[in-house]
Parts: C-alpha cells; structure tokens; sequence
C-alpha cells in the first residue's frame, strides 16, 4: 500500500518503503496490546464470576444451614441433643470449607495462567518490536 510516484528517485523510494515497514511493526504492536487489554478483561470477569458464585453458594449454605438447625419457627428453642439439627452443622462446615478451597484453587490457577500468557505476549511484542526496527535499520 505504498503512495508514491514512479518517478521518485530510489532514495525517496526506499524511505517510503522503510517508512510502510515501521507502520507494519506499530500495528502488529498495538494488536499485540489489544490482545493483552483482552485477556486481561476476559480474566477479570471471570474472576468476577466465580467470586459471585463462591458468595452466593456460601451464603445459601449458611442460610440453609442455620434454617435446619433453627427451624421455622419464629420463636426457636435451643436444639436438644438427640436432635438431628446438630449433624448438619459438620455437614455445612465442610461444604464451606470445599468450596472455599475450590474458589481458591481457582482463582490460583486463573491468576497464574493470566500471567504467563501477559508474559508470553510481552515477550513477542519485544522480539516484534526489535526485529521490527532491525528490518528498519538495514
């Protein structure tokens, strides 16, 4: 996509044409960037996500947990000892630790894979970037 006339001395030609290279390493290092402004705000929403639902099923848990062990009523009584209340207090513990491990797993996992493909992508925009200019140069 060069502009210019065929009667430009070689010179002129050539520096037109190194100026058409610099304009291809400034674009392939903006796409570079949009594809890390990308991945950055694909993982932020998932992080976003998960966390929602991490809160949302440990609030229900909670909820359910203490609807068990308190019952309906409006006025509740103390649980007895033969009462099957007290077993799903265990139970509702250990879902909330899972899901708590779980989401932290997660979250680790996700945190990690976002900085090796940021790292990854910075890496290539350099070597774009300095072969770039090397063409330029010559």
């Amino acid at each position: 996509m060069t502009l210019y006339n065929t009667s430009c001395t070689p010179q002129i030609k050539n520096t037109i044409h190194k100026m058409d290279e610099v304009v291809v390493v400034v674009v392939v290092v903006v796409a570079l960037n949009v594809v890390v402004v990308v991945v950055v705000v694909v993982v932020v929403v998932v992080v976003v996500v998960v966390v929602v639902v991490v809160v949302v099923v440990v609030v229900v848990v909670t909820v359910s947990s203490y609807n068990i062990r308190r019952g309906w009523e409006s006025n509740p009584r103390p649980p007895d000892h033969k009462s099957k209340a007290l077993t799903t207090k265990p139970r509702c513990s250990t879902v909330i630790v899972l899901v708590a491990v779980v989401a932290a797993v997660v979250l680790v996992v996700i945190v990690v894979v976002v900085v090796l493909v940021v790292v990854v992508v910075e890496v290539v925009e350099v070597v774009v970037v300095v072969v770039g200019l090397l063409v330029v140069v010559q």
